[in-house]
Formats: C-alpha cells, structure tokens, sequence
C-alpha cells in the first residue's frame, strides 16, 4: 500500500486527480501522524496541501494504533478549479517538501 508521503508531486498528482473522478466522488487519504521526514504526514500540512488545490475537508478519522489517520475530501469542481500557477505550495518545517 502506498501512502500520501510517498507522492513526489502531490500538487500535481491532486490537479490532474480531480478531472478524473465522477461528480459527488471523495478522495480517502491514510497516512501517518508524523513528519514528512519519518514516514508520514501531518494533518495539518494534509489539510494545507488539499485545500490548496481547492479539495474540501469532509471527514477525518483517527485509526487504532500507530498514529494513522483516514482523512476524506471532496475535489474541486473542475470548471472552477485554480490554474497551476495559482497553487500555493504549503510549508512542511518538520519534514522535505
């Protein structure tokens, strides 16, 4: 299983993500509770990059044991989605994005 960390090129991989999925879809991320550097991600730099993009926080789950999250967002309508050049990038002080 590959998680969100492991994206190289998250913005990217959200941009073009979103004209792919049906109207209504959700988009479900499993990570862990950690820096970027250890193998994780936070929520809070999750949160950031999604919104970013134009993604809207739905749900967030915390998940037994090792610090792991389900976070659950619904895509930007594709008409009324930023240009690439708009996105913002989010700042990870703790890890190496």
């Amino acid at each position: 299983m590959h998680m969100y960390h492991e994206i190289a090129q998250p913005y990217a991989f959200l941009y073009n993500l979103a004209p792919a999925l049906k109207q209504g879809a959700r988009v479900g991320i499993v990570d862990l509770e950690l820096p970027t550097s250890k193998h994780g991600t936070p929520i809070e730099l999750l949160r950031c990059e999604l919104t970013a993009v134009g993604y809207r926080e739905v749900a967030t789950y915390k998940l037994e044991g090792d610090g792991g999250y389900l976070a659950v967002f619904s895509p930007p309508e594709v008409a009324g989605r930023k240009s690439p050049r708009d996105i913002v990038a989010c700042r990870d002080p703790a890890g190496t994005r």
